[in-house]
């Protein structure tokens, strides 16, 4: 199957346990089938709309088995485009249904290489009339779930990735992962020089039970479970929506919404395998929540180097109850931060009986983490209070920093806190752990910061 390019709408209405739908290839099973230089046009329509127990959809093929032994796309080697429209929804309501929808591929099993695609130019959705129950929906611009590991170079995207509603219908799902470019990763990513320009949006809050787990939204990737991965040079200028209603606090459960301008989240479980760097990634803008961790580059990494990242155009403001934010990472665990910089400002609340947290590098730092030569500068405000005797964590460097493992050196940062003008005269009370409710001191250990006016 070679030299093709779909530029009509491929249609499945079946209520079957699994439906493979592509706009070449419903389902690449073995690597005895030869699929090379086949693209997708304007026009294409890929529409999954049965009740399958399992969908898979594609704007090239819907599935790729693990039998085959590995896929290349690389648009230097033929001409053609990548564009048209990928719809997913009306799933069989079952606990252990999953709905995965992609760009080029709904779900790979095989190694792929993805690169030099100048622009992607499609919208992936999900759509529902009807409650339902599903185990995960993942979504991506040009893969929607990877369980092996997947590289992804030199592509720019102006699509979107959503999930909206025609009907006020509940959902109630187990978990799901959406990102401009991939969805979920399971087993690591290399991501390079790629920029998305297309809104990410989770856009309901009418989530049933579902609001016991987690959705992870990104610009770049939604979710990297695990594996060792590296994300460098890459800019994320969409909006960041995620409105799924979660009651769940951050906890060693993992089950908190993670939102950020490139990664949802990195290592969200216990013990992951891997590590991760982020390095010379931009997000330039607004990010919003219901609830969760939200931040400039990612909501949640474990394992992690951040090095000369920036979110300098764009703002954190939500009236929802979003209760942790921060200008490059949200909640970090054993990972260190250098040489990155915010100007934004953020705004939030807690939720309930919840704890806010916010800070102009990282809301929340744990284990043994780092942040060096950092500056923020900007109005750090809760919009609002529910709770107004729940205790608040703020900084202007990092907020909630407890453990006596956790180092902050030769950082900058102005701005306000919670109304409080920041000045050379009090900058040691407002650089981190501020707690104006009261709570546990910070033992992190504090050395060489200074005033930073923003310029």
């Amino acid at each position: 199957v070679t030299n093709n390019t779909n530029e009509g709408t491929v249609t499945s209405t079946s209520s079957v346990e699994n439906i493979h739908i592509g706009g070449v290839v419903g389902a690449w099973l073995s690597s005895d089938a030869v699929f090379n230089h086949n693209t997708i046009g304007n026009t294409s329509h890929v529409v999954a709309e049965g009740a399958a127990l399992h969908t898979y959809a594609g704007g090239l093929a819907g599935f790729v088995s693990e039998d085959v032994a590995s896929v290349e796309i690389d648009l230097t080697k033929y001409n053609g485009t990548f564009a048209g429209k990928v719809t997913a929804g009306v799933c069989q309501s079952n606990s252990q249904a999953t709905i995965s929808a992609g760009g080029i591929f709904g779900k790979v099993e095989t190694d792929v290489t993805i690169s030099n695609i100048a622009e992607w130019a499609g919208t992936v959705s999900f759509y529902q009339y009807d409650a339902i129950t599903v185990n995960c929906i993942n979504f991506g611009g040009l893969v929607g779930w990877s369980t092996t590991p997947i590289t992804i170079s030199n592509v720019v995207s102006k699509g979107n990735t959503l999930l909206s509603f025609e009907k006020a219908a509940t959902i109630n799902t187990a978990g799901g992962s959406f990102g401009g470019l991939v969805g979920r990763c399971e087993n690591g990513a290399i991501i390079s020089n790629c920029t998305n320009n297309g809104q990410t949006a989770w856009t309901s809050s009418n989530t049933g039970s579902s609001k016991n787990y987690d959705i992870n939204l990104g610009g770049i990737v939604g979710r990297i479970v695990e594996g060792n991965s590296s994300i460098a040079n890459c800019h994320n200028k969409g909006k960041i929506v995620n409105m799924h209603y979660n009651n769940q606090p951050w906890s060693t459960s993992y089950n908190t919404n993670c939102s950020g301008g490139i990664i949802g989240s990195f290592g969200a479980k216990s013990s992951p395998m891997g590590v991760i760097t982020i390095t010379d990634c931009t997000n330039a803008a607004n990010i919003s929540t219901y609830r969760g961790t939200i931040a400039g580059i990612a909501g949640f990494v474990a394992n992690a180097t951040v090095t000369g990242c920036e979110y300098k155009i764009g703002e954190i403001d939500n009236s929802r109850e979003n209760n942790v934010c921060a200008g490059i990472v949200g909640i970090a665990k054993d990972s260190n931060f250098s040489d990155c910089v915010a100007t934004v400002n953020m705004k939030g609340h807690n939720a309930g009986s919840l704890d806010m947290r916010a800070g102009g590098i990282v809301a929340h730092l744990m284990g043994t983490s780092s942040i060096s030569n950092c500056s923020y500068f900007g109005d750090i405000t809760p919009r609002k209070l529910r709770d107004p005797g729940a205790p608040e964590y703020f900084g202007c460097i990092a907020g909630l920093a407890q453990d006596e493992t956790i180092s902050i050196t030769d950082c900058r940062c102005g701005g306000t806190i919670n109304g409080n003008v920041i000045s050379e005269n009090n900058l040691s009370t407002y650089i981190i752990h501020y707690s104006p409710n009261g709570g546990p001191a910070s033992d992190a250990t504090v050395t060489g910061c200074s005033y930073w006016n923003g310029e």
